[in-house]
């Protein structure tokens, strides 16, 4: 069994451990591989050049219980053979049932998926759990097809500067994989240029991909504050999210 997280965005009520996290950054010491490393990725220096601006990085080197915990967890899953995976999981997951606020659960609050093995497992706990509903954010695209019908989970493309165009073309050219109300888009950046940014380098504009709207994070334009935001906005884990891009300020 993973240990589970309480994190404070996610979480439906107090204390309430509707995560787990696994180590961030670039494999095979992370579990990233699709990390972006340059200037403005996901995985750069912020522009102080001291940190990274991962904030899961941030997390896991401010508190040793954390740390232990993804470290914990990465090592559990990737000695792990596909059945053994798929038991941790569901035990997982099921505990959570047991002990937890709500019905919504965010997988990786730190983290991505890392390999096949681990992402076929994860998809079968997912469908064997129907009772819970999941949602994530991936910069691993070459393993979404394994959840291309997992309908109690929604599945955000993680996009910033670095992977834009890599991401976009993924997006336009999987129309008959993907499943657009549950494949969607996130994108991170400092500021809010989807728009621009997409005109700049395709030439069209959010109605070629099916999309209508760019919304903001609530919390992140402090419309919302950060604890339990997730269960008040629902953006993200619910059809209220469909047909648009997911804004996340980065700062």
């Amino acid at each position: 069994m993973l240990h589970l997280s309480n994190d404070r965005k996610t979480a439906f009520k107090k204390n309430d451990k509707n995560s787990y996290g696994l180590l961030p950054g670039p494999t095979p010491r992370g579990t990233c591989p699709n990390a972006t490393v340059g200037t403005c990725g996901c995985w750069s220096l912020s522009s102080t050049g001291k940190s990274r601006v991962c904030y899961a990085e941030k997390i896991r080197k401010l508190y040793k219980v954390v740390d232990k915990n993804l470290r914990y967890n990465t090592k559990t899953l990737k000695k792990a053979d596909f059945e053994k995976t798929i038991k941790i999981l569901k035990d997982t997951f099921n505990r959570y049932l047991i002990e937890g606020s709500g019905k919504s659960f965010r997988i990786h609050w730190s983290g991505d998926l890392f390999s096949v093995k681990y992402a076929s497992a994860l998809n079968v706990a997912i469908l064997d759990t129907p009772e819970l509903f999941f949602w994530n954010y991936t910069r691993s695209y070459k393993y979404l097809e394994i959840f291309k019908h997992t309908s109690n989970l929604i599945t955000y493309l993680s996009i910033d500067t670095e992977n834009f165009n890599e991401c976009i073309k993924y997006f336009l050219n999987n129309r008959d994989l993907l499943n657009f109300k549950r494949i969607r888009i996130s994108y991170m950046n400092s500021e809010d240029d989807f728009i621009k940014r997409l005109n700049d380098n395709f030439d069209f504009g959010l109605e070629k991909l099916n999309l209508k709207y760019v919304v903001p994070c609530p919390v992140d334009i402090g419309e919302l504050a950060m604890i339990g935001a997730c269960s008040k906005c629902r953006l993200c884990n619910s059809k209220r999210g469909e047909d648009k891009v997911i804004f996340f300020k980065i700062r």
